[in-house]
């Protein structure tokens, strides 16, 4: 009641194990899963070397715009 009485906020966050992402490498493959929509979640791509100061900061002021950031090591993939 305290949470309703006092506006307060609550926020949560789930966190994914390695079996997970294995079991979405595994639908890839499979072809279970089409690329083009696993793109359109994509809504940043930083370089890993930027990770902290671009792919924080995209997560901390861009809370409503953000659902993936793909991190990558490769420039070829990031725009």
């Amino acid at each position: 009641m305290d949470i309703t009485l006092s506006e307060k906020y609550v926020t949560g966050s789930i966190c994914f194990v390695k079996s997970d992402f294995e079991q979405c490498v595994r639908a890839f493959e499979k072809g279970l899963i089409p690329i083009d929509q696993v793109k359109r979640i994509i809504t940043s791509k930083v370089h890993l070397r930027d990770g902290v100061e671009k792919g924080l900061k995209h997560l901390t002021e861009d809370k409503q715009k953000e659902i993936k950031i793909l991190f990558s090591a490769f420039d070829e993939l990031i725009d």
